[in-house]
């Protein structure tokens, strides 16, 4: 496969072509993967000690997503150990490996607490009255049984709850992040979580002393089959913004609403909270000098893979992950198609993306 998929032999991938970076590994205590392998967050660090332009990328924080931002990262270190990318002498790169490893080898999009880690990186002294709507939904997006009937009708009454509250605000009710309902969706959890608390640490001698920075998070699930969806977290208009939008394309930051792929309609970002590329601007040295962006891969429309979330859900509540193989490879494809030329698409889009970054970083006076 030109994207493999198990967490391991993507690890391996990337630390074999890290030939000339500076690895770091972080392990993960007290959980093991799904074949009983050690689990780890691994960052491959080049340049210099003190760089003043940084390029961060970060794969799986949504572990089940995680095979997209590996292959892009470890076909980055390859181009670079073979000569093919030029770096400026005071720019570095810092790729952050499987963020979530406990995710990416379990098939989750949540960690091993069932927090989702990009509702995670916020202050959590006071959330439980955000997002009041989710409590209205809950029983919809909950259901006591994986039968296909029982999927369909409560797909039906989301999409009647769209109809009656507008598709935005059931889609920033489900994504925006809850923190009230541990083994439900979208929890952004009560206490930091290891992989939050780590990925601080891995980036904070290198933005000491960067002053322009670019963080790329890799995810997938939006947008067009093997396509792109950019969500810039800088200030709209701000010097930041206008400064994706040299180096990425104005259409491409200032779309007005995310494509979920497919025939769907579009609907309003969501308010999302706790959000690992927002944090990770919000400790850089200048805030207008920080260019934030999540980037999404098409897979397929929402309205083909929301029944397999709430299966995988529903598998986790009930404590029957572990022997539903059924359940967790459905909704782990919907992710990662194992498909060659959704793969190459990825790759071609994550090459392109990262150049213009570094590109653009290299252009700044």
């Amino acid at each position: 496969m030109i994207l493999p998929v198990e967490y391991s032999e993507c690890r391996q991938r990337f630390i074999d072509a890290a030939l000339t970076a500076r690895l770091t590994t972080y392990v993960l205590p007290s959980e093991a993967g799904a074949s009983g392998e050690t689990l780890s967050m691994d960052t491959a660090y080049i340049g210099p000690d003190a760089p003043k332009r940084l390029l961060i990328t970060l794969s799986a924080v949504h572990g089940v997503e995680g095979p997209a931002g590996s292959g892009i990262q470890s076909q980055w270190l390859r181009d670079h150990a073979d000569g093919k990318i030029d770096l400026t002498p005071d720019t570095g790169v810092l790729h952050i490996h499987a963020a979530n490893p406990w995710g990416f080898s379990h098939r989750a999009r949540t960690n091993e607490n069932n927090v989702d880690l990009n509702r995670n990186f916020r202050d959590l002294a006071d959330v439980e009255h955000l997002n009041r709507d989710f409590d209205e939904i809950y029983d919809i997006l909950h259901p006591q049984s994986p039968e296909s009937d029982v999927i369909k009708q409560h797909l039906a009454a989301l999409d009647a709850k769209s109809d009656e509250w507008g598709l935005d605000r059931v889609m920033n009710t489900m994504s925006a992040g809850q923190y009230r309902h541990q083994g439900a969706l979208d929890f952004g959890g009560s206490e930091e979580q290891w992989s939050v608390t780590h990925i601080k640490k891995a980036v904070e001698p290198y933005l000491k002393t960067a002053i322009d920075v670019a963080i790329i998070d890799f995810h997938t699930g939006y947008g067009d089959y093997g396509e792109t969806v950019f969500l810039c977290f800088n200030e709209p208009s701000g010097p930041a913004w206008r400064r994706a939008e040299e180096w990425f394309g104005y259409d491409t930051i200032n779309a007005k609403a995310i494509n979920p792929g497919g025939e769907e309609k579009t609907f309003k970002r969501p308010d999302y909270s706790g959000v690992i590329a927002a944090g990770l601007h919000d400790m850089t040295q200048a805030l207008e000098r920080s260019v934030t962006c999540v980037v999404e891969f098409g897979t397929y429309p929402i309205s083909e893979y929301m029944g397999d979330v709430l299966r995988e859900n529903w598998a986790y509540r009930g404590g029957v992950r572990d022997q539903r193989e059924d359940i967790v490879e459905a909704f782990a494809r919907q992710f990662a198609p194992l498909d060659e030329a959704w793969g190459q698409s990825v790759l071609a889009h994550g090459r392109r993306i990262l150049d213009q970054a570094i590109v653009g970083l290299g252009k700044i006076s």
